[in-house]
């Protein structure tokens, strides 16, 4: 496999990439299993949102488990979000009887957005969350419920199910499964998912005693040349308040005060990759069940509309996946020419997510494909790299059925 090594050599040795760990497994069998780099073997990394997928899956156990369901009212947990309001393309706020349901959390359809710039309700949420960071840094006593509920009194970008919208979605989702199972995210992850298929390095925070492992976080220049590593200073006390913890150097030896379902987790490329092979394996591994078969079948399956397709791919987030469909916070591919300019020349079904920080994961039943790649990079994915990784993982390793 020493075109993986190459590639991602390469971009090392060109200044554009500073560490990474690259796990592949075929057929359930460990094919590559490296480290480039300043990242050790089996380096530590925050995932960013490839958090998302564990949320899918934990919530959808819940379902299986009939603690909770796909047509659940977010309003039943979250009581603020009965607030029905959100944006026209005029900026004008209006009233919608349309209720946000759990599925709209999964398909990223509710219309919640992110706290950033360029739309309506990214605006206000952005203003939401700088409101309530400073009434955390005031000394108001805000619980992880508290804040999550208070983003629902915020106007969303269209009425759910009208459209879609890459948000805090995953992260709202999260507080609802802590409130359903009356235990905090760690504890649950744990229980449900980590624990049974043995991610013993998988949590929201990282063990002081394993703070040592962790990967390099750097940040690239513009012209792709350099890459300038940055220090990372222990957070002993939890960060308060932001909705999705933004880029930061920190590693945090204790869970933040909002455990976010859409973005908090560290894990290592081969914890993931074990996660991984549980999700292409149909829901289990050896002789451990997370889920059903049925169930893993509905979550790969596309679920937005051609209506809701056309707002995916003039979304920021979402156009940068041309030839994807997206369920069960997963993008999954559905038009392979679409994608080539990914340099995916890939099979219908591969399915995955990405993390901030550069990070990935593909999922190719096709091929009996779990590829997961680790980097730590403020400037986000480096795209030439990304292209040619993909591109690789395809010709290496052909269809199998």
């Amino acid at each position: 496999m020493n075109k993986f090594d190459d590639i991602i050599n390469h971009a090392i040795n060109n200044g554009s990439l500073g560490g990474a760990n690259l796990t592949i497994l075929q057929s359930g069998k460990k094919v590559v299993h490296a480290h480039y780099g300043t990242d050790g073997e089996d380096s530590i990394c925050r995932l960013y949102s490839m958090t998302k997928i564990f949320t899918a899956v934990v919530a959808r156990k819940l379902i299986e488990k009939q603690q909770l369901s796909l047509t659940d009212k977010l309003s039943d947990y979250l009581p603020e979000y009965g607030n029905q309001l959100y944006f026209d393309e005029d900026g004008h706020i209006n009233h919608s009887d349309k209720p946000i349901t759990i599925e709209h959390l999964l398909n990223m359809t509710s219309g919640i957005s992110y706290p950033s710039t360029g739309t309506y309700g990214k605006e206000k949420t952005k203003e939401h969350e700088e409101a309530i960071v400073a009434l955390l840094k005031a000394g108001r006593p805000l619980s992880h419920r508290d804040i999550a509920n208070s983003y629902g009194l915020v106007p969303r970008d269209f009425e759910p199910g009208e459209g879609w919208e890459y948000g805090a979605n995953a992260d709202i989702l999260g507080s609802v499964l802590e409130i359903v199972s009356g235990k905090d995210l760690e504890t649950l992850y744990q229980e449900e998912l980590f624990e049974p298929l043995k991610m013993k390095d998988t949590h929201f925070f990282v063990p002081e005693s394993e703070t040592h492992r962790v990967s390099g976080v750097f940040t690239r220049d513009t012209k792709f040349e350099l890459v300038v590593r940055h220090n990372r200073p222990l957070t002993k006390n939890p960060e308060a308040g932001y909705l999705t913890l933004p880029l930061h150097n920190n590693i945090d030896v204790v869970a933040p005060l909002y455990v976010a379902g859409g973005g908090s987790a560290y894990s290592t490329a081969e914890d993931y990759a074990v996660f991984g092979e549980m999700l292409r394996n149909n829901g289990h591994l050896d002789d451990v069940i997370i889920l059903s078969e049925a169930t893993v079948a509905d979550m790969v399956t596309p679920s937005l509309t051609e209506k809701q397709m056309a707002f995916k791919n003039k979304d920021e987030v979402g156009m940068t996946v041309p030839g994807y469909n997206y369920s069960n916070l997963m993008r999954i591919l559905t038009n392979p020419e679409q994608a080539k300019v990914l340099g995916v020349n890939g099979s219908i079904g591969e399915f995955g997510w990405d993390g901030a920080g550069g990070n990935f994961i593909v999922i190719d039943p096709s091929r009996e494909l779990v590829a997961v790649f680790m980097m730590q990079d403020n400037a986000g994915p480096e795209p030439i790299l990304r292209r040619a990784l993909y591109k690789a993982l395809m010709s290496e390793f052909k269809v199998m059925h």
